[in-house]
Order: structure tokens, then C-alpha cells, then sequence
């Protein structure tokens, strides 16, 4: 018999395995005057959709939502992410709405 058949089977070490790294964002610096402007054109935009009774509210409340509860209490950091997040619902309600106009 050949001596591969005898090996012992190989352990799999104790212990956790590593996590895998995360995908690192390059980070851009937004002064924050430039953060609060973006914000408020953003508020502002927001407040024109909800105007305008055709337009479907979910999105627009969604970043609406972002800008009010989660601002206050973020970094700046953090702030920047939500208003990414804000921003890009906006868009897609703003194009929402402009292919419910054309129909």
C-alpha cells in the first residue's frame, strides 16, 4: 500500500478566519459649508416635489427623512454619505415623476 493512504487528515486551525477586506472609498474632503449648501438645495428640491400632488412621495420622503432624523446625529463623514444617498433618491423621484408627466 502506497503511504499517502496512512497521512493524517490535515486540521483546519482553531480560532475565527479573517475577514475579508473591505473596498476603501477614496475620500474626497467636502468642506462643510459646501455639505450644508448641498443639503439645502437638495431640501429645497425636495420641498418642490412635495408639493406637486401627481408626484409619488415615497422617494422624496425617504431622503426627506435622511436630511432631518439621521443628519443631526452623524458625522461629518457620515453626513456626506447620507446626502449622497439623499441626493440619488431625489434623482430617481425627479425622473419618477418626469416619465408619469410624459405618459
Amino acid at each position: 500500500m502506497s503511504r499517502t493512504m496512512f497521512r493524517p487528515l490535515l486540521h483546519k486551525p482553531a480560532g475565527r478566519k479573517p475577514q475579508a477586506l473591505r473596498a476603501t472609498r477614496p475620500v474626497e474632503r467636502t468642506g462643510r459649508q459646501a455639505l450644508i449648501d448641498r443639503r439645502d438645495r437638495c431640501m429645497a428640491e425636495i420641498a418642490r416635489f412635495w408639493s406637486e400632488p401627481e408626484n409619488s412621495v415615497s422617494l422624496f420622503a425617504k431622503a426627506r427623512q435622511l436630511l432631518t432624523r439621521h443628519w443631526s446625529a452623524s458625522p461629518w463623514r457620515g453626513r456626506a454619505d447620507i446626502l449622497r444617498t439623499a441626493e440619488w433618491l431625489v434623482g430617481v423621484g425627479k425622473k419618477g415623476a418626469e416619465s408619469t408627466t410624459r405618459l
